[in-house]
């Protein structure tokens, strides 16, 4: 029977005050067996010596051991992670055993005798201390009403069940292509409960996960539920939308969900987790995490108005030529217009982009998560990576950010004031906002004295351990998940002390004392206000002004020696420097880091500085553009590879390239390191030896042959690359022809192809179809083609519609369109072609015969005439400062200074 709650509360309540100290607070005897006290008093007591009586009649009793110290309001449940090592374990049963609290010396705290409740369900006081009553598993933590089938959902101390079905229609289809979504179904039970054997309910299934995730119905398959589809009932408990991840990337299992605990408990958005026993057509699946759903019923809970949700990946950023790794999640795909905002308004120096898009960004928010990812080491993160992120933003307010996935998390702790990303590394180059983060971190580790997080993800491991055990598709063994969540503990466990270690001085009270703006360890001479990074090093006087640790190394001290092969002019600077500022240095000299395009030229530039006593030296290749891929400043992949045995090691903070000169090998190593550095000039002015109008320090492949250089006519049959494009004889009957826009390279092939054949040949120039940022950009290509009729009057475009929305190849966003009236009309086709000046699109036939004009590869950082407009789709002719789209138009020259299309417009 019950016990008397009113007599037993009665007895408590009557106790002197001084001995309401430590009372029981939470009990479950429905399946775990554990018991939860809490401490009701204002100071911390050491519990070493209680008792915990489990059955008064059988006099089965545990005592506390020391180590134990339970601070106000703090809450402790037995057996815990320490117990379960040792062995302990507690039988509590309920309706029948009374459970009693005894302090050290003997005297009665507390006791009760929890009926039987619901299996999902515990017996508590609510609130802490008070009446005793069914409440839901908040074990460690403050009590809560009992449960709701919803919250059950995603608590993940009680795993739900999903059986699907998949009928052998939807398994073939899945088979042919296996990121489609099918029809198919699912039921769903409770916690602890027998698996039903009633109807099942229509659902949309999908199979999904990213890169190195993916998984067929083969292996253990992740997948994505909508309630809310064609055939479905709407929702399941309020919920249209989970995603059932299988969580093959994270050996712990807990990483998303310990990751969601420090987010959550610094304020910000984060979907909830919980997990699940799945099978499919019967056969067990085995564990899963259950993800809600990002949709448009958890936006709209969160805010009044949604303009879009973007996943970042790939190294997706706020500057122009990184934006093609957005992809829309929620929103209307066809117009971008505020991300397109969002770049234009972080378009500015990196110590003004925080000030200049105060508006655009919700940027307190967006401390709280730099904070976070920094403390977690979430390498795919936005402040460090940008492989997987989220964007958030509305129509008439600032946007923010959200965490994407987070499973490579908690391995390798990072610097927290160094990342990739545009807007962190904006804040760490303004020193208020390098403040305000600072203050943020503070915050955080205050967050995370309250979460005894270590401890919670030891419980919740111990919840989940026999459903490891038992999955039967477990992508690691049982010891790996141990020994995963070990790791996981440790990091939580040593993370506090290392990161209040680093920041000790920058949230301490002497943190500035010379009042530089510069913090502790930023600040090589503390006591000294006119030393600290970013003064102006004095050239020549030995002193380390800038706290770079080299002295002497501003951009323009005399440090670099001139050096000339043939017509190149080449800078061998010997004041080691990190990358940013060697390259700045070579800037300052009318050049940039060198390319090297061959061995021949390898082999001199070694020799060069060898002769002058280096050892080592930055050039122009880098993977910073995308991780992994190495290519030169301008974007342009290498003609030669002289990595050395194991290089690139892939370490993600090695992104720029030292040649070792004893060697001649390449090494990826910190950009942040000194190096020597060797710059090459853009080009030696009035260089042109066959005096075929092409530079030999710049782009003439051969400079004795004066029918030799870019721009040339192919000759067909001539075994010879006439028009400098790594290509000899290209093209079927040989019709292509090289087109510049500024040293832009497109390459018009006017005989007609079907759109497959077109895009072959574009390919085999490492190229593709050509795509236009701008209408500017269209009427400057198309300006550029030869008088008279084209063999094709229409010519295909970069476009294309993978998921129903057109944007350009590569997945940039249409920021102009010129289809034609009842276009694009997909009945017609799938293909996009345009008219001689690339307007007037339709869509049609495939198999149709149409021109093609290829665009090659081109880095949108590209500068070359130093005059602020980059090649890409911007500046018309790169190769001469007076020409970009602000200049102003000069009459009667027949140029286009303005680069918009038209030559001497205005003019009488």
């Amino acid at each position: 029977q019950p016990p008397d709650l009113a007599a037993v509360d009665a007895a408590v309540d009557a106790a002197p005050p001084e001995m309401r100290d430590i009372v029981l607070n939470e009990i479950d005897c429905t399946g775990e067996d554990w018991v939860e006290v809490t401490n009701l008093t204002d100071e911390g007591i050491d519990i070493a010596d209680w008792v915990v009586v489990l059955s008064a009649a059988e006099d089965r009793r545990w005592t506390v051991p020391l180590g134990y110290f339970l601070v106000p309001g703090g809450h402790i449940a037995w057996p815990g992670p320490r117990e379960a090592r040792d062995g302990v374990t507690f039988r509590i049963d309920c309706g029948v055993d009374e459970v009693v609290l005894l302090r050290p010396d003997g005297s009665e705290a507390d006791r009760i005798r929890p009926p039987q409740t619901e299996r999902n369900d515990t017996f508590g006081r609510l609130p802490d201390g008070g009446e005793w009553q069914a409440t839901a598993y908040t074990r460690g933590a403050a009590n809560a009403p009992p449960s709701s089938p919803e919250s059950l959902l995603f608590d993940p101390h009680h795993p739900v069940r999903f059986d699907l079905f998949l009928d052998p229609e939807a398994q073939g289809l899945l088979a042919r292509d296996s990121r489609q979504a099918v029809l198919g179904a699912y039921r769903f039970t409770l916690p602890d409960e027998a698996a039903p054997i009633g109807p099942r309910t229509p659902t949309t299934i999908q199979l999904i996960g990213r890169a190195g995730a993916f998984r067929t119905l083969g292996g253990k398959a992740s997948f994505a539920l909508r309630f809310d589809g064609p055939v479905a009932d709407g929702n399941l408990f309020g919920v249209r939308g989970l995603e059932l991840d299988a969580l093959v990337l994270d050996p712990s299992m807990l990483r998303q969900w310990a990751a969601e605990q420090l987010y959550r408990a610094m304020g910000l958005p984060v979907a909830r987790t919980g997990y699940a026993w799945v099978s499919v057509e019967g056969a067990d699946y085995g564990l899963y995490a259950v993800h809600e759903a990002l949709d448009a019923d958890w936006l709209a809970a969160r805010w009044p108005e949604t303009g879009h949700l973007y996943r970042g990946v790939s190294g997706a950023d706020f500057t122009v030529g990184l934006q093609g790794g957005f992809r829309v999640e929620q929103g209307d795909p066809r117009s971008v217009d505020d991300l397109q905002a969002l770049i234009i308004a972080a378009d500015a120096p990196l110590d003004s982009i925080r000030a200049a898009t105060d508006a655009a960004f919700d940027w307190p928010r967006l401390l709280d998560q730099f904070a976070v990812e920094t403390y977690l080491a979430i390498a795919d993160a936005y402040a460090y990576d940008r492989r997987d992120f989220l964007l958030h933003t509305v129509p008439d307010g600032p946007a923010t950010l959200l965490p994407g996935h987070i499973e490579r998390a908690f391995e390798n702790p990072g610097p927290m004031h160094a990342g990739k990303g545009r807007l962190f590394r904006a804040c760490m180059a303004d020193l208020a906002c390098q403040a305000q983060y600072d203050d943020h971190i503070g915050a955080l580790l205050e967050a995370v004295d309250g979460l005894a997080l270590g401890d919670s993800v030891e419980a919740l491991a111990a919840r989940l351990a026999p459903l490891v055990e038992a999955d039967p598709r477990r992508p690691y063994r049982a010891q790996q998940t141990a020994d995963a969540v070990a790791a996981l503990v440790a990091y939580l466990d040593a993370r506090r002390p290392d990161v209040a270690d680093r920041m000790a001085c920058r949230l301490g009270p002497d943190a500035d004392p010379d009042g530089d703006g510069h913090r502790c360890e930023n600040d090589c001479m503390p006591d000294n206000p006119d030393v600290h990074p970013g003064a102006d090093d004095i050239c020549g006087d030995g002193a380390d002004q800038d706290c770079t640790g080299v002295p002497d190394d501003a951009v323009g001290c005399p440090d670099c020696q001139p050096v000339a092969r043939g017509g190149r002019t080449y800078y061998i600077c010997t004041t080691p420097r990190d990358w940013d500022r060697a390259n700045a240095q070579c800037a300052w000299l009318g050049a940039a880091l060198a390319q090297i395009d061959d061995e021949g030229e390898a082999d001199w530039i070694d020799r060069q500085v060898a002769a002058l006593g280096g050892d080592s030296y930055w050039f122009g290749l880098t993977d910073l553009l995308a991780e992994g891929r190495f290519t030169w400043y301008f974007g342009q992949p290498s003609r030669i590879d002289r990595f050395g045995e194991l290089e690139p090691d892939g370490s993600e903070d090695q992104n720029c390239v030292v040649t070792e000169t004893a060697g001649g090998r390449w090494a990826d190593a910190p950009c942040e390191a000194a190096h020597w550095s060797v710059c090459e000039a853009i080009c030696a002015a009035g260089t042109d030896a066959d005096g075929d109008g092409a530079e030999d320090c710049a782009s003439d492949c051969d400079s004795t042959r004066p029918d030799v250089f870019p721009g040339a006519q192919e000759v067909c049959g001539d075994d010879t690359d006439n028009d400098c494009d790594g290509q000899i004889d290209e093209g079927p009957e040989c019709d292509c022809r090289r087109l510049f826009n500024g040293p832009h390279g497109f390459v018009l092939c006017p005989r007609g192809r079907a759109q497959a054949e077109a895009r072959a040949l574009c390919r085999a120039r490492n190229a593709d179809l050509a795509t236009f940022e701008t209408p500017g950009e269209a009427a400057r290509i198309a300006a550029r083609l030869p008088p008279g009729d084209l063999s094709a009057p229409r010519q295909w475009l970069g476009l294309e519609a993978p998921f129903g929305a057109w944007q350009w190849l590569g997945g940039f966003p249409l920021l102009w369109q010129a289809w034609r009236p009842g276009e694009p009309d997909v009945a017609d086709g799938n293909c996009a072609s345009g008219d001689r000046a690339f307007g007037d699109w339709t869509v049609g036939d495939c198999a149709a015969l149409a021109g093609a004009v290829c665009e090659e590869p081109c880095a949108l950082r590209q500068d070359t005439d130093r005059d602020g407009y980059p090649t890409c789709g911007n500046d018309c002719d790169d190769s001469d400062p007076a020409v970009h789209p602000d200049a102003d138009e000069v009459c009667g020259d027949g140029i286009d200074q303005d680069c918009d299309g038209l030559t001497d417009e205005g003019c009488p």
